[in-house]
């Protein structure tokens, strides 16, 4: 042990010790600890001066009269033509997310390469070392600082939707949300604590009385003594000082609430959500609850829940927002307040730049689209929404990045069906692709159906087709396994099944073979919850579902419900494949879906979380808070604080925006 850490352990053990270390040397010192704010230290002075311009511009507007709001109240909630087009913003790529060596949470999504995010949806999240909810290119290094020909023909019915489509016409400006609310914030990590504070400047720049509460971790899943933990948190407050006119501060860390007096669901809701941690970061589908890790992630949740239940119900605000609302401390957040019967926003970042999801009184990770769907649905696909898909979807068949679509879904070019099925050794059996996901992936959290764990279902999909020799199966372990720490599904595999008989085929993560080729193979597809699933219906292949996922349900889906279902339908489906095929119909509603998912459920926002330094000078507060700004993200913003989020009255939003046939493209 160093001499300075024998001083610390000293400084611990006396009365404020880490308050006489910060005022003798951290304040002195350039902050050089993992857990940092300085990307938010460095712009908050010009954030600071751009809400104060920004309220003395609004100070010398007339007052609204009830005529003027009853105009604004007809104006469409966001403009097409007012959202420039992203397609030249850099994207995302599975290998962006390099490490997450500390981020949590989903994934979902200013990082250089923050290697301490989590959170996140799989696709996204290709090596989690430790950052929940995150991206992959994205993380550059954190040195760097984090600022610094299956479409369908298109039909009569589809032609005549269009024109229920027409391009919305400018709004004037519109702060949307009248009424000023009382608006809390939580966050744990620091990424998240940037990410949140710079929304809740936003939305003191709208009127609102904004309080951010946090937790200052740099690391989910390791341990902290008292005394860099109050260090941590004694830097936090001299960086927002400066915002206390504007920003209320609650630091968290200190507090503490009997466990004993929290009611039992909220312990309930701190084993669950601490069995989800520890899944996600060994990324695994069983608990060890007397495991090292279980045993830290219950204490910090157990911590966060009473200082959590405590300060919501001191504080009862109209709405509280949340990064995730799964995992960490952010899904006690949010499990604590809908217990407490409060509005609840939670949000995460996607693979697409200058976007968001969101979910009221929701889990965003859980991606509940059945609102969007039922608004938007069964309609034929419009023309421009028709073209996008048509280059995503090149893109991810042929290994290109595309767009402001951070991702490249595939490493290895196209070589043909033909070539691929010579290679493996099939004949002309019936053949199921069966596309895994990562194991303890967020997207897989709670979403069993049919069997206890993902793992069990492709153990004993496999165990069906030893019985069955009379069909080939085809099994694509997710190519992100080799990002990741956790258990390989090849391991899972082996372990059960030492010999495989010839029928069953391996494709392994790092495998040279692209999973588009596959798909054009197939007679069939089998899926947990990956969107290859959805991809493979857009193919007009037949899929069977075994798990939760967004797109199950949506008539494009065969979705079992016991595994004596499931049974049942597979053996039906191998007696006559071609008999199950999507109807030109199911093929279009695939194809809508799949452009609904990937466009619209997205929503219009300057800062997302993988690139905050970039966004933020391109965008800046006073941008977002001026008229331009106020007509692309102002209804996003809106949402956030719990304005009803009315899929039908937003409609085909993007359609305008959508990029129009290049050379590039072509």
């Amino acid at each position: 042990m160093g001499i300075r850490q024998r001083v610390k352990n000293l400084m611990d053990d006396l009365p404020f010790g880490a308050d006489i270390y910060w005022q003798l040397r951290g304040k002195r010192k350039p902050w050089s600890a993992h857990y940092e704010l300085e990307g938010l230290k460095a712009v908050l002075p010009q954030a600071l001066a751009d809400l104060a311009s920004s309220r003395a511009k609004r100070s010398d507007l007339p007052a609204e009269t009830s005529s003027s709001r009853a105009k604004r109240s007809n104006l469409p909630a966001e403009t097409s033509s007012l959202q420039a087009s992203r397609s030249d913003l850099p994207a995302e790529t599975s290998s962006s997310r390099a490490s997450r060596s500390d981020f949590p949470a989903e994934t979902s999504s200013s990082r250089a390469k923050r290697s301490d995010l989590p959170a996140e949806s799989s696709s996204l999240q290709a090596s989690r070392s430790d950052l929940p909810a995150e991206t992959s290119s994205s993380r550059a290094s954190r040195s760097d600082t984090r600022w610094a020909q299956c479409l369908p023909a298109e039909t009569s019915s589809s032609r005549a939707s269009r024109s229920d489509f027409p391009a919305k016409e400018p709004s004037s400006l519109t702060m949307p949300n009248n009424q000023p609310k009382k608006v809390c914030l939580f966050a744990s990590l620091h990424y998240w604590i940037e990410e949140s504070a710079l929304i809740g400047l936003a939305l003191a720049g709208q009127g609102h009385n904004v309080n951010l509460a946090y937790l200052p971790y740099a690391e989910w899943d390791k341990e902290i003594t008292p005394f860099d933990l109050r260090r941590q948190d004694l830097y936090t407050r001299a960086v927002f000082a400066d915002a206390k006119d504007v920003l209320r501060l609650t630091p968290l860390a200190d507090e503490q609430f009997p466990a004993d007096k929290l009611p039992a669901e909220v312990l309930q809701a701190v084993e669950q959500v601490s069995d989800y941690d520890t899944q996600y970061t060994l990324q695994v589908e069983e608990t060890d609850r007397s495991c090292a890790l279980y045993r830290l992630r219950y204490a910090r949740n157990l911590q966060a829940a009473g200082a959590l239940y405590a300060w919501l119900q001191a504080e009862k605000p109209d709405v509280l927002i949340i990064p995730n609302g799964t995992i960490l401390e952010m899904g006690v957040a949010y499990r604590v307040a809908r217990l407490l019967g409060l509005r609840v926003v939670t949000f995460e970042f996607a693979d697409q730049r200058e976007r968001i999801w969101l979910a009221q009184d929701d889990e965003i990770m859980s991606h509940d689209t059945s609102a969007l769907w039922q608004a938007l649905g069964g309609q034929g696909l419009p023309e421009s929404a028709r073209r996008a898909m048509l280059y995503l979807y090149a893109a991810r068949r042929n290994a290109k990045l595309w767009g402001n679509f951070a991702r490249q879904w595939q490493q290895t070019p196209l070589q043909g069906a033909r070539e691929v099925r010579a290679k493996l050794g099939l004949d002309q059996r019936p053949v199921a692709l069966l596309a895994t996901n990562v194991l303890g992936d967020s997207l897989t959290l709670g979403r069993q159906r049919i069997s206890a764990t993902m793992a069990d279902w492709i153990v004993g999909t496999l165990a069906y087709y030893t019985r069955h020799p009379e069909a080939q199966l085809l099994v694509r372990v997710h190519p992100g396994e080799l990002l990741t720490h956790g258990t390989s599904m090849v391991e899972v595999i082996n372990a059960n099944f030492p010999r495989l008989p010839e029928n069953i085929h391996i494709i392994l993560p790092g495998d040279k073979t692209n999973t588009y080729d596959l798909v054009e193979i197939a007679d069939f597809g089998l899926v947990y919850t990956t969107t290859v699933g959805m991809e493979m219906a857009m193919a007009g292949l037949p899929v069977i579902v075994a798990g939760k996922t967004h797109y199950a349900g949506k008539g494009f889906t065969h979705d079992p419900q016991s595994w004596e279902a499931f049974e049942d339908l597979l053996t039906r489906v191998l007696a006559a494949p071609a008999s199950f095929r999507l109807s030109p119909q199911q093929v279009e509603q695939a194809w809508l879906y799949a452009y609904l998912f990937f466009f619209e459920f997205s929503l219009p926002f300057p800062w997302h979380l993988l690139w905050l330094a970039d966004d933020f000078s391109a965008r800046p507060l006073r941008f977002v808070l001026s008229p331009e700004g106020q007509a692309r993200f102002a209804p996003t913003f809106g949402y956030l604080v719990g304005e009803p989020l009315d899929w039908a009255a937003r409609g085909l939003a993007r359609l305008n925006e959508l990029p129009v046939e290049t050379e590039e493209h072509a």
